[in-house]
């Protein structure tokens, strides 16, 4: 008789004489070893169960004989562990012991004659239920201390082994994959817009803190995450201000104990290319202190042929984290961010016009929005990380976490509105629109160049508690979060303050009667002067607290309460042509909101829960409107 082992560790199982967790870790560029330690943090469950999520948590195999782990509750556990001590938490007070074998994997045992009949066992009887490889037992947004199916709310979680399978390089290409989210407007390629079920997705989060959109729009490369949560519907006690579909939070992959590196690289047709590297580590031998650095560099596949080829888009992220003591941990995170992708929405369509003789496609390869070298959609910046977790005592943990963002958008374009039938001109379509009318129409281009200055600010404080009183488990937290956004855009041309349209006509059919290559400042009839130069600020101050008892081995209720101090306010220049000195808000909106969330969740079994609850939201639109 014989005990079979797995090659890979790429599934768990739970046995009807022992239990066997066999798991990739979480990240899977680390295989932890028993010795490195790493940031845990686990709920109160059954012990079976508890085992299972330390396996998964550091890529090792537990065995213990059923009968001596069936029926025991094992408690929290949280902090910098490694897989011995976790194993020793978790245990505690169950009157079992923990041995490792030769091979690095643990036995869980009572006597030292339950271990050498573990491991001198001829053969094991192997039941119970398939583990998949994308599944994880915690979701991180919320910081809610309950294994993800016992949650009280819709929480889908893509993570970092689906999104390295699904080669995905852009959100865009991740979104598909979940119920209910849609891609939605980008822009001409410049942006992920993003709806949850049917509302744009206007709020999103990195590491739990609110982001200025730009960034995860259109600068943010898959690399970068370990894991991406999409949580589903009102959100307002968690996160505040929100939209009432839902939300995204990135999580940013983080410094291991051990060393591993990855290199990757790519090249395809209509102008992909692709090159960048993952490399962690321990910095000191006791790996306390470690490292991580990710660069990235793709240029993404064009949709249409005759697209401008040169549009990269790059990101480089040092970090480095630190146990300054056995309770205690600082992260720090650095990425700097570039794109370069001018709009494009295609080229125009007119039936019937049989441009080439063989398609009715426009000769031209200008699009919708612009085409020619000399336009460029550049965003780059930098954003700070800075995350300080400890313990404080058995029973409290401080966790601090700051992030500083700075982001530069500048853009220059060219429209051609009269296929569009703008006020310049005449349309050239049927009543279709579709069809050509049959008239050769000058094209006219509207020219405009602008730049955005953005920066956001964002500190959140937390203290988090669990305690046990008689047979019920409850957790506490309590904090304070301050946000501050700043939106900056400068409309120019010509340097005077103005984005103008400048008419420029050039024939349709006729391919030799290009556009200048400083199409901007060519002479031309100047049309629609405006100043579109504002400033946006948005601030918001919360308190906010949350409540988790467990009154009952599969029966929990959670509670959340979140007051927020919210100020919006629009400014724009007081004189023509100067972008710096600026007026009075003449948009404000500011007033004080409280969201909630009651909701309660019942385990039906070890894979399927039920919940119900109520929760709401808001989000500022300059007001219009506010609840949601």
């Amino acid at each position: 008789m014989k005990i079979s082992r797995p090659r890979a560790r790429t599934i768990g199982a739970l046995m009807t004489s022992v239990a066997l967790v066999a798991t990739l870790p979480q990240a899977a560029l680390a295989q932890s070893g028993s010795g490195a330690t790493q940031q845990i943090d686990i709920a109160a469950q059954p012990l079976e169960n508890a085992l299972l999520a330390i396996g998964r948590e550091f890529g090792v195999a537990v065995v213990a004989p059923n009968e001596l782990v069936s029926g025991k509750t094992a408690p929290r556990v949280s902090g910098s562990l490694s897989a011995t001590e976790a194993l020793s938490r978790v245990l505690a007070g169950s009157g079992l012991g923990v041995r490792q074998t030769s091979s690095g994997d643990f036995v869980i045992a009572g006597t030292s004659k339950d271990v050498s009949e573990v491991l001198n066992a001829e053969e094991i009887v192997v039941t119970g239920n398939r583990e998949y490889l994308y599944r994880v037992e915690n979701a991180k947004t919320f910081g809610i201390n309950l294994p993800l199916k016992d949650l009280p709310l819709t929480v889908n979680v893509l993570t970092e082994d689906f999104i390295e399978d699904s080669a995905a390089l852009e959100i865009q290409d991740l979104i598909a994959f979940v119920p209910g989210v849609s891609a939605g407007e980008e822009g001409g390629g410049v942006g992920h817009g993003v709806n949850i079920r049917g509302f744009e997705n206007e709020i999103r989060l990195v590491n739990g803190s609110r982001q200025n959109l730009d960034i995860t729009r259109s600068v943010m490369t898959t690399e970068l995450f370990e894991r991406v949560e999409i949580v589903k519907g009102p959100a307002g006690a968690e996160v505040g201000a929100a939209d009432g579909g839902g939300l995204i939070n990135y999580i940013t992959k983080k410094p291991q104990s051990e060393f591993a590196a990855e290199v990757f690289a790519g090249i395809g047709d209509f102008g992909y290319r692709r090159i960048g590297g993952d490399i962690t580590g321990p910095i000191t031998n006791d790996g306390k202190l470690r490292y991580r650095f990710i660069g990235a560099y793709t240029e993404l596949q064009e949709w249409r042929a005759g697209a401008r080829d040169n549009t990269p888009f790059y990101n480089i992220a040092p970090s480095i984290a630190w146990d300054y003591l056995d309770t205690g941990t600082v992260t720090f995170e650095y990425t700097r961010f570039f794109s370069n992708r001018a709009r494009d929405r295609g080229i125009y369509y007119l039936e019937g016009a049989d441009f080439t003789g063989t398609d009715n496609f426009a000769p031209r390869e200008y699009s919708v929005r612009g085409g020619d070298d000399f336009e460029f959609n550049r965003v780059q910046g930098n954003r700070f990380d800075l995350n300080i977790n400890q313990k404080l005592g058995d029973y409290f943990t401080l966790d601090i976490t700051g992030q500083q963002m700075d982001l530069t958008a500048d853009q220059r374009t060219l429209d051609f509105p009269v296929l569009e039938g703008s006020f310049l001109s005449d349309n050239v379509y049927l009543e279709d629109e579709l069809t050509w009318n049959g008239v050769s129409r000058d094209i006219i281009a509207g020219g405009s160049e602008n730049r955005g200055d953005n920066e956001m600010t964002s500190i959140r404080a937390e203290l988090q508690s669990k305690f046990t009183t008689g047979p019920l488990d409850y957790s506490l937290k309590i904090g304070y979060e301050y946000y501050r956004g700043r939106q900056l855009f400068l409309g120019v041309e010509r340097l005077d303050g103005l984005s103008l349209g400048v008419v420029l006509p050039r024939d349709l059919f006729r391919v030799e009667d290009p556009l200048p290559a400083n199409a901007l400042e060519s002479p031309g009839e100047i049309a629609c002067p405006q100043n579109l130069t504002r400033q946006d600020i948005q601030t918001i101050s919360s308190v906010y607290g949350q409540w988790i008892g467990q009154l009952a081995e599969r029966f929990r209720v959670v509670a959340g309460l979140r007051l927020d101090g919210f100020e919006n306010s629009s400014a724009r220049p007081t004189v023509p042509g100067d972008e710096t000195t600026l007026g009075e808000p003449d948009i404000s909106q500011e007033f004080d909101r409280v969201s909630f969330r009651i909701a309660s969740s019942y385990s039906i079994n070890s894979a399927m829960s039920i919940f119900a609850g109520y929760s709401n939201s808001y989000n500022g639109q300059n007001g219009i409107t506010v609840d949601q």
